[in-house]
């Protein structure tokens, strides 16, 4: 087995983002993702009271499900 190391970026819709290697075989990989430590984060990302933030990130998801 091959360990190669990527760096990528979860996208605030979900997604991930990472540039494949060139010469990556086509086939099946497993992916292992380390999210780096979270303190601080909050106030990082201007979050003053982190439960309104998470209700606020719910609604707004339940409105992108609303046909």
């Amino acid at each position: 087995m091959v360990t190669i190391h990527l760096k990528g970026q979860v996208t605030e819709d979900g997604k991930l983002l990472f540039d494949v290697p060139e010469n990556l075989p086509p086939g099946d990989v497993a992916i292992t993702i380390e999210i780096p430590s979270l303190v601080g984060g909050w106030e990082d990302k201007g979050i003053t009271d982190p439960v309104a933030w998470v209700e606020e990130l719910r609604r707004k998801q339940r409105e992108k499900r609303i046909w």
